[in-house]
């Protein structure tokens, strides 16, 4: 299964031996604010989102779907180094 929003794409696979469950995945993206108020609207069953500032200097938003996997969604504070 692919899933994709802009140019990230995500190839998500039952296979065995590809990933375990509850496996994670980080993802930087832009206006973040906006991209919960949209997921929010999908009113998907499994997750409340809430975005949680950070003390190293981004907001973060953790999504999981059904089988435990976490996608945690970041965006970096304007003001904020990145490496």
């Amino acid at each position: 299964m692919e899933v994709q929003r802009d140019d990230c794409v995500i190839i998500r696979s039952e296979h065995h031996g590809d990933a375990s469950p509850g496996a994670g995945l980080l993802v930087t993206v832009e206006d973040i604010t906006a991209l919960k108020d949209e997921l929010r609207s999908k009113n998907y069953k499994y997750s409340k989102l809430d975005i949680n500032e950070t003390e190293w200097g981004s907001y973060e938003m953790g999504l999981k779907d059904p089988f435990g996997n976490l996608i945690t969604f970041q965006e970096y504070k304007p003001d904020a180094q990145t490496m």
